[in-house]
């Protein structure tokens, strides 16, 4: 690892970097994958030294390729896009506003992108993300073209109100299994997601993976009546004037047809007046209380559980001793909280707090369970509990969000009549961490890590062997695959 912070490699040693690279890769065996994440604020000379030794031809470098590369706004062509090639997994977003943004609606980003479609033959996954207007459905046409080609494609993740679903050839999507859709700003997702809907019906697509931001009638009609039972699925963001009934269906009906196979659900609707109806309550007329016992193999939850306007309940501990026995494979629950009114923000984050510092059990439903709670901050303090960590640390400068969490804990207690032991469980709160694309930015200090952990896991010196590697042109990142 370079640093726990993001830092610029010195002119003088770009040189000596893509050489070390380069020696990495010609050092090492039995290599199978690469993931690169790149930026254009890294000089193009770097950047362009790096893709020469990751982008040849997978049956010469014989590793896949990984690639997610943020992109400042350009006129006309991105020399950072134009390096890349033979790329299994890409993924593009184009940040920042630029002189030229609001003339050409994201005409060259779409066509660019198109560009390393064209150069990916192999591709599997594709991710693109951009902030440009687009009022016509002709600005993507490019990229739509490029897609139209695919074979194997099985990663899809793309925002809707660049336009570009529109009217595809939907057989390069008949064999993704993970789609991942946002809405916003688009004036016709309703109609677009209804065709892209209607696209997969027809071509035969077998979905593990549904991501889409808000809930509405295309989204439910497509998963109760033509989506195969999903082993994940998330719905997400900030909508409003949801027909209760649509509500209550996705819990009565959506919920128990993929409870089956369901391993992981996201249900994080931010809006005040809208968050209870999509939240765990600990009443009897509760939908996801009544819904959520159903999925027996659920491992992960994201989800709210506080209710209140003057005054905040959190139902955070109720919702824990009402799932643990009812799903037992669940060992993480994602804490989310409708935002709006930053008082009532404040009170549900502490009525939280307070509920879990306070619980404690001696349940036996507890006997050897594995339990997370953690709540993602990446408003770097708008939702936050108070921070956490080891005495005298320094967090770091740069990161992207904050993780806080809680685990749960054991310890052997006498019983209130002193005649036996008994285990009384607790929630024990965890340091927080610093994430960069779920990524940790600030490792644990050197004298902490254990003698087995001593060498680095990607890359053995003696016998030159690694699965595993990532190259990052600013900085590295050690993964903690232990976080979620």
């Amino acid at each position: 690892m370079f640093d726990d912070l993001m830092v610029l490699i010195p002119e003088k040693q770009r040189t000596e970097f893509v050489d070390l690279v380069s020696g990495v890769l010609a050092a090492t065996r039995n290599l199978r994958t690469v993931e690169w994440r790149t930026t254009s604020s890294l000089p193009i000379q770097v950047h362009q030294g790096i893709s020469s030794l990751l982008c040849k031809p997978v049956d010469t470098r014989g590793f896949l390729l990984d690639v997610a590369i943020s992109v400042s706004t350009f006129s006309d062509k991105c020399e950072y896009l134009d390096a890349l090639s033979n790329v299994q997994y890409v993924a593009i977003k184009v940040v920042g506003s630029g002189p030229h943004r609001g003339d050409h609606h994201g005409l060259e980003e779409m066509r660019e992108a198109g560009e390393v479609v064209k150069r990916c033959p192999d591709i599997k996954g594709f991710e693109f993300y951009s902030q440009a207007p687009v009022f016509a459905y002709a600005t993507s046409d490019a990229l739509r073209d490029a897609l139209r080609d695919l074979d194997g494609l099985e990663v899809f993740k793309v925002d809707s109100n660049l336009g570009f679903t529109h009217e595809m050839d939907w057989t390069s999507l008949k064999d993704v299994k993970d789609l991942w859709i946002s809405v916003e700003g688009s004036v016709t997702h309703n109609e677009d997601l209804e065709e892209l809907y209607d696209g997969l019906k027809t071509v035969g697509t077998r979905l593990n993976k549904l991501s889409v931001e808000s809930y509405i009638r295309p989204t439910h009609n497509y998963l109760l009546q033509h989506c195969s039972p999903l082993t994940e699925l998330e719905i997400w963001g900030y909508w409003y004037g949801i027909n209760q009934d649509l509500v209550h269906a996705f819990w009565d009906e959506i919920i128990p047809r993929h409870a089956p196979t369901l391993r992981k659900l996201k249900v994080q609707n931010h809006a005040q007046s809208e968050n209870k109806s999509w939240s765990w309550l600990n009443k009897s007329d509760n939908k996801a209380k009544a819904s959520l016992p159903k999925c027996k193999e659920l491992e992960e939850l994201t989800i709210g559980f506080c209710e209140g306007t003057l005054t905040s309940t959190s139902w955070v501990t109720e919702m824990v001793e009402d799932l643990v026995p009812a799903c037992p494979r669940l060992f993480d629950i994602h804490m989310t909280f409708e935002l709006g009114d930053s008082n009532l923000l404040a009170q549900h984050v502490k009525s939280t707090l307070t509920s879990l510092d306070a619980w404690s059990s001696t349940s036996e439903i507890f006997n050897g369970r594995s339990l997370r709670l953690s709540h993602e901050d990446i408003s770097k303090g708008v939702v936050c509990f108070p921070k956490q960590s080891k005495p005298n640390a320094i967090p770091p400068l740069w990161y992207e969000s904050l993780l806080q969490s809680w685990e749960l804990s054991r310890a052997i207690s006498q019983a209130d009549d002193g005649t036996a032991d008994q285990m009384v469980y607790r929630f024990e709160r965890l340091d927080d961490v610093y994430l960069s694309n779920e990524r940790l930015v600030q490792p644990a200090p050197r004298d902490e890590v254990d003698d087995e952990d001593d060498e680095d896991p990607a890359f053995d010196v003696e016998d030159g062997e690694a699965e595993d590697v990532d190259v990052d042109g600013e900085a590295w990142y050690s993964d903690n695959p232990d976080l979620y």
